[in-house]
C-alpha cells in the first residue's frame, strides 16, 4: 500500500571518493545499486525523490527510464554536504507530503516493510525514528594514538542505518540551522534541534557500500 503523505528521499549526491568510481552504477544482481535503492521503496512512497549529483543526473535518468519505467521520480540536485542535499530533497516534496524518509542510495537492501514499520511507529509515538541495529560487540573508545581510554556499554549503543523517518516540518526546521559537514545523519540534526528521535531495530541488515569489498559481501547476501 502507498502512504500518500510519505515522501522518500533517496540521497545520491556524493561522488564515491573512497570507492574509486561511482559505486551506485555497480551491478548488484539484476540491477545497479542505485536502482535497488529506489525500487525497494517505490511500492509505499507517496512521492519518490532522488537527490543526485549534477554530474550524474543524466546517467541516473537513463537508468531509471530503463529499469523503472513505471515509477515516477522527482529530481533534486545534490548539495555541498549531506545536510544540504537532504534540504534540497525536502524542497522538492509536494504539498501533500507530511512525513519524509531519508535513505542512502548506497544502502541497497532497504525494504518497504521496514519503511512501513517506521512510518507507523512515528505516527503512533509522535517522534522521528531511525532504522538500524543494536551493537552486539564489545566496544572500546580509543584516543588519537590508539590507546583504549574507555569501555562503552553496548546496551546503550545503536548502529544507525537508513531509512530515517521524520515529520517534514520538523526536519525542515532542524536542517535550517545545521547545514554543515558535521551532520552525518539526519537524526543528529533532529537531536541538535531538540526533536525526539527513537531507534527501531531492523530485522534485515542494510549495510552501506563504501568499498569494493562491501559490494562483494552484498552480492554474497543476495546469491541464490
Amino acid at each position: 500500500m502507498k502512504y500518500r503523505d510519505l515522501g522518500v528521499i533517496v540521497v545520491a549526491g556524493g561522488t564515491s571518493t573512497r570507492y574509486g568510481k561511482n559505486k551506485l552504477l555497480e551491478m548488484l544482481g539484476d540491477a545497479p545499486v542505485l536502482i535497488h535503492s529506489l525500487r525497494n521503496y517505490a511500492p509505499v512512497a507517496g512521492q519518490l525523490i532522488l537527490v543526485a549529483a549534477k554530474a550524474y543526473q543524466s546517467v541516473y535518468e537513463n537508468l531509471v527510464s530503463r529499469y523503472l519505467p513505471d515509477v515516477a521520480v522527482t529530481w533534486a540536485e545534490g548539495g555541498a554536504c549531506r545536510a544540504e542535499s537532504v534540504r534540497n530533497g525536502i524542497a522538492a516534496a509536494g504539498q501533500e507530503i507530511d512525513y519524509v524518509a531519508i535513505a542512502d542510495a548506497a544502502r541497497p537492501l532497504g525494504s518497504a516493510a521496514q519503511l512501513m514499520r517506521l512510518y507507523d511507529y512515528a505516527v503512533k509515538n509522535h517522534c522521528g525514528v531511525i532504522s538500524g541495529r543494536k551493537i552486539v560487540d564489545t566496544v572500546k573508545k580509543i584516543d588519537a594514538n590508539g590507546k583504549i581510554v574507555a569501555h562503552l556499554v553496548r546496551e546503550e549503543l545503536f548502529r544507525a542505518e537508513t531509512p530515517q523517518l521524520f515529520r517534514l516540518r520538523e526536519l525542515r526546521a532542524a536542517l535550517a540551522g545545521n547545514i554543515d559537514a558535521s551532520i552525518t545523519d539526519d537524526a543528529e540534526a533532529m537531536r541538535r534541534a531538540g526533536f525526539p528521535v527513537a531507534a527501531l531495530e531492523d530485522e534485515n541488515i542494510n549495510p552501506k557500500v563504501t568499498t569494493p569489498g562491501d559490494l562483494e559481501k552484498l552480492r554474497k547476501l543476495l546469491a541464490p
